[in-house]
């Protein structure tokens, strides 16, 4: 409760939902964050704990709170979030003043949630890693890096992946009239996609994006510049690892005529990868010559895990294509 105080989580649910309902919300919340689980079973868990002004609420009386809740209502929640992060960040300046003029981090992540229901509209069936017979509702979060505010969340039909969902996110954040002049968008490999950066240079908002090493072109620029990955004027400290950026040119057709800017790659080789996965290789390799001399011997018997190995060392190969 007192989290929520602090962070200005408990005015701003009264602010948007009324103080009646935004505080059983903030108690259904609560709930969750302990390890939940149906709703059902909500006011068993309530009986067990303390929390100022908690009422019983039954598994009916819930779904009529949650069912109340409209999407308008989340988007002007998530608004006062994200406007909050004015007067935080005035606090992380006083302490941490070099940081003032730089972009503030907003981290994109999803996750996906399996569900039995047949009613929502949401739920679909997707590429689910876990429970693949069920169908899922796909959820993005957005977080403020250093504060650790979740400042937006969005969500989305099951089916839809994390590439194709970015621009529903984006114009979700936009329609919600987040100014997002101060941030930097940072997102994984998994939002990666060259109509992604398109999207968000029309939108003019900066960004940092994941890239998938399994791509030639980025393969190229590894194996091009592997010399400036390998010298200590590259080294850094505080990544602990070998830096190097590439300008990338970047042209777009408009109607005033042929746009031109500059966007940037960032190569790593982390210290030490290589070292170890060429040892892991090794080690793999020199297994696999051990299993195919004694295949010769008629009295050997063959563990599971040996028909592995070769599997294994394709994958590690592969793997650190990036670095090599």
């Amino acid at each position: 409760m007192q989290v929520a105080e602090n962070s200005g989580i408990r005015s701003h649910l009264h602010e948007i939902f009324g103080k009646e309902l935004g505080e059983d919300l903030l108690y259904l919340s609560i709930y969750k964050l302990a390890g939940g689980g149906a709703m059902m079973t909500y006011d068993l868990w309530r009986q067990k704990v303390w929390l100022p002004r908690s009422k019983r609420l039954s598994g009916q009386k819930i779904s009529e709170i949650l069912s109340s809740v409209t999407r308008e209502q989340v988007t002007g929640y998530f608004r006062l979030r994200h406007n909050r992060q004015d007067a935080i960040w005035e606090e992380i300046y006083k302490q941490n003043p070099e940081l003032r003029g730089q972009p503030i981090e907003y981290a994109l992540d999803n996750t996906s949630i399996s569900t039995y229901s047949n009613t929502l509209s949401e739920a679909q069936f997707g590429h689910a890693k876990r429970d693949p017979d069920l169908k899922q509702i796909n959820y993005t979060v957005i977080c403020d890096q250093r504060s650790g505010d979740i400042v937006f969340s969005h969500m989305f039909d099951g089916a839809v992946n994390d590439v194709s969902s970015l621009s529903d996110i984006l114009f979700s954040m936009r329609e919600a009239g987040f100014d997002l002049d101060k941030n930097i968008l940072v997102t994984d490999r998994g939002y990666s996609s060259l109509e992604n950066v398109q999207r968000m240079i029309n939108l003019n908002i900066r960004y940092l994006q994941g890239v998938r090493h399994i791509e030639d072109s980025l393969q190229q620029r590894f194996a091009k510049h592997r010399n400036s990955l390998c010298k200590n004027a590259f080294y850094s400290s505080k990544e602990k690892a070998f830096a190097f950026t590439v300008t990338e040119p970047w042209t777009q057709n408009t109607e005033a005529g042929l746009l031109k800017l500059n966007t940037y790659i960032h190569l790593y080789r982390l210290v030490g990868h290589e070292d170890a996965t060429a040892q892991l290789i090794s080690e793999n390799a020199d297994e696999i010559i051990r299993l195919k001399e004694a295949l010769q011997k008629p009295s050997l018997t063959l563990r599971p895990e040996n028909f592995c190995l070769l599997h294994r060392l394709n994958f590690y190969a592969n793997d650190c294509s990036g670095y090599f």
